[in-house]
């Protein structure tokens, strides 16, 4: 089974290297060696995932030391992305929704305390004593509106019928549970205090000067100039146009659309101070104190530890990324229209920020990507890569890496790769379950049916506590590849 990778910072296995001297010379050339690994790096991620079109900055001490545009905007008609290119940033959107929160809240327009009843109308009764800092932080159990069957169809009055038919899914405050309705409420909140509308809010008071180069969409089959085309293997498991719709409903939770200029300016003015005081700012940084003491949220943001350095960011639609980190003063923005294979995002913003500052390195980083790398090699060199690094770093456990790697080579088809990789990790972790009905799954698309069945009991045997229900799953998978094979006899 697919397992997402998600603790490990995808960079590349080549280092930077940073010059100890002083005259202007050797800093040019530091510079110059850093923007080539940048661009480097980014050509790899975009020809590893089949990522038609990109956009990237780096921003440090308030400098963009780079900013560039990759491939095609739109590939039918072979336009490339330029410096007028509009992306969406989708679940991005959220990271402005919080700003705009705390703008009125240093304007004394709400306090994080308040019960949304106190803005909102005819909610449920057990609803009433949500307060908003539980919407920003996804703790307040109210039902996903995603989850609803066609919700992009739904007018508001059918969205708000389903809604207030259900109850809240656990104690306010207990957990962070991503959830689109907090942030549609955060939407009414904001046009309730402020009026007329949220579009009007958000770009007036983060963006100040009127343009075409931001605005609210969250309906990706509007035409609208510039905007890049999205391409994705959702719907026919290969690459193609994807019109990602919705209402107004969603513009907070998805609806942003901008320039990297206009993303840029906006960098500039949240790190300087300038859309909230540096208290404000701090507070909208704080750790949000769940009650299961676990998870790990603030007041709109994800949070990131990493060699006790700290940043702060957010991803969209799993090609989009912002991350910020305050004491290095430095912010990265990659904006993407789509992949062809999987890949975290955040690991490309851990990267690029590691290129930039090398003390931003993560073991775990380095480890994942050297791999990687050789595996595009013969398998022995890939097998004397990993002997190599497991050996230098044994108390790493190396299964979730084999196990990524393995799916990345077949996704891309790369079946003998994706094999070998798999069979390589059932045989470090004999134990594991999940290795074996991997290795199941890479010889049921070989097309090797006799092996794909005996791996797939294998993983039943092991998984004794039949997590998630696997088993089940994999019960259902070997009876219908039986009968199948059985029909084309």
């Amino acid at each position: 089974m697919k397992i997402k990778y998600t603790t490990i910072p995808i960079l590349i296995f080549f280092s930077i290297l940073f010059f100890s001297c002083n005259d202007s010379k050797s800093l040019k050339k530091e510079k110059n060696q850093t923007i080539e690994e940048v661009d480097e790096y980014v050509e790899k991620i975009i020809s590893r995932h089949g990522i038609p079109g990109a956009t990237v900055a780096i921003i440090r001490n308030d400098t963009v030391i780079h900013q560039k545009n990759y491939g095609l905007a739109n590939i039918e008609h072979n336009v490339t992305v330029t410096d007028s290119s509009i992306f969406r940033v989708y679940s991005i959107t959220k990271i402005f929704i919080a700003v705009g929160i705390f703008q009125l809240v240093e304007q004394n327009k709400l306090s994080l305390d308040d019960k949304i009843s106190k803005y909102l109308s005819e909610l449920p009764e057990q609803w009433k004593n949500i307060e908003i800092k539980h919407l920003i932080t996804h703790s307040s159990g109210l039902p996903d509106y995603k989850s609803f069957k066609n919700y992009n169809d739904l007018t508001t009055k059918e969205m708000e019928e389903q809604l207030f038919s259900k109850s809240l899914q656990y104690e306010l405050g207990e957990q962070y549970e991503y959830n689109q309705t907090n942030y549609w409420f955060l939407h009414k909140i904001i046009q309730k205090i402020s009026g007329p509308t949220l579009t009007k809010f958000i770009i007036s008071n983060q963006f100040f000067d009127k343009t075409q180069d931001v605005f609210f969409s969250s309906d990706s089959r509007d035409i609208v100039s510039n905007r890049v085309t999205s391409y994705f293997p959702f719907t026919k498991g290969k690459l193609t146009i994807e019109h990602f719709y919705g209402g107004e409903y969603n513009y907070a939770t998805n609806g942003m659309n901008l320039t990297l200029s206009e993303f840029i300016k906006w960098s500039k003015k949240l790190n300087n101070n300038v859309l909230l005081s540096k208290k404000a700012r701090n507070l909208m940084w704080e750790e949000f104190p769940y009650n299961n003491k676990t998870d790990l949220f603030t007041y709109g943001w994800d949070k990131f530890k990493s060699n006790n350095e700290i940043s702060y960011g957010f991803t969209g639609n799993l090609t989009n990324v912002y991350r910020t980190f305050p004491k290095q003063n430095l912010s990265i923005i990659f904006m993407a229209n789509g992949l062809t294979t999987f890949f975290d995002v955040d690991n490309v913003a851990n990267h690029l920020a590691y290129l930039t500052d090398n003390n931003l390195k993560n073991l775990e980083t380095y480890l994942y990507e050297t791999l990687i790398l050789a595996s595009n090699y013969e398998f022995e060199s890939f097998l004397s890569t990993y002997t190599n690094l497991k050996k230098q770093n044994s108390e790493k456990d190396f299964q979730s890496f084999l196990n990524s790697i393995g799916y990345f080579h077949l996704e891309k088809e790369n079946y003998t790769t994706a094999i070998q990789i798999f069979e390589l990790n059932s045989n470090e972790y004999p134990k594991s379950w999940n290795t074996f009905d991997s290795l199941g799954e890479a010889y049921e698309k070989f097309g090797d049916i006799d092996k794909a069945i005996l791996f797939y009991k294998r993983a039943i045997k092991l998984n004794y506590n039949n997590e998630s229900d696997n088993n089940t799953r994999l019960e259902n998978k070997i009876s219908d590849i039986e009968k199948t094979n059985a029909n084309t006899v």
